[in-house]
């Protein structure tokens, strides 16, 4: 059981940077680069889905579910936030927001 202070560090610092860096990196960065290399923006949306699938590639044994379902999908849905808002804001919310309830729960 985390204790309170855990969960405000967590919730304050330890996330939000975390958060930040993931999304910057596969929904911006990565993105930007397979965009430059004139790939079709679903493929784009596939592709950064699947890297970061394989970057978390620590779930698997951790938490199983999370690797075949949460991850893939949590992850396809904030590139596609990315997608049509053309902004990171929207998926680094989403991102932080869904971390902040599995670590409090």
């Amino acid at each position: 059981m985390r204790n309170s202070g855990e969960k405000i560090e967590f919730v304050i610092f330890k996330n939000p940077a975390s958060v930040v860096i993931e999304e910057i990196t596969f929904r911006g960065l990565l993105w930007l680069f397979l965009r430059r290399l004139n790939i079709l923006e679903w493929k784009i949306l596939l592709l950064q889905s699947v890297v970061f699938l394989l970057f978390h590639i620590n779930y698997v044994f951790q938490s199983p579910l999370a690797f075949i379902i949460t991850i893939p999908v949590g992850s396809f849905l904030c590139g596609l936030l990315v997608w049509k808002s053309r902004s990171l804001a929207p998926s680094i919310l989403v991102h932080y927001l869904y971390n902040v309830f599995i670590f409090i729960k």
